[in-house]
This record gives C-alpha cells, structure tokens and sequence, in this order.
C-alpha cells in the first residue's frame, strides 16, 4: 500500500536570502547590500557631518556643506580609498 502522508512528499519551498545580503568587493571583503546597507550608510554620512560642524567650531549655517563633504569622504570610503573628517 502506498503512503500519501505529507512526510513521504514534500513540497519544496523557495530558500530566501537573508535579511541582509552582502557584495563581495575585490578584496575579499563582504559589504552588506539593501536596507540595512543604506541605514548604515547614512548613519556614517551623519556621523562625519556632524563631525566636520564640531572641527569648524559648532558654527551655524554649513549644514549642507557639511553633508556633501561627508557624502563624499563616505562614498570614497566605499571604494576603499580612506577619508576622515577630520583632514579638513
């Protein structure tokens, strides 16, 4: 007699990747992709704005200034070229 229990058959499900995939860069380096990827990236972009606004003095008024300069010390970072705040 043949068994039609679900243990004998299984339906097969898709694996999903996890939550937080990653890019492996040519070093050998993994690099987190998605959400997770992108919160991180602009708490970084925050953090070094924040620090260029301290090394001016906490001065007003350089807001945006200081964001583009922290994006793009940030974004260099990415492509492994080290950039800090604090050069300026």
């Amino acid at each position: 007699m043949k068994q039609t229990s679900g243990s004998t058959a299984r339906a097969r499900t898709a694996v999903k990747p996890p939550p937080m995939a990653m890019k492996a860069q040519g070093d050998g380096h993994a690099l987190p992709e998605g959400p997770e990827a992108e919160a991180s990236n602009a708490m970084r972009i925050h953090e070094v704005a924040y620090a260029l606004y301290e090394a001016r003095g906490c001065v007003d008024g350089h807001a945006l200034e200081d964001w583009l300069a922290a994006e793009a010390a940030v974004s260099t970072d990415g492509q492994g070229t080290r950039s800090s705040a604090g050069d300026h």
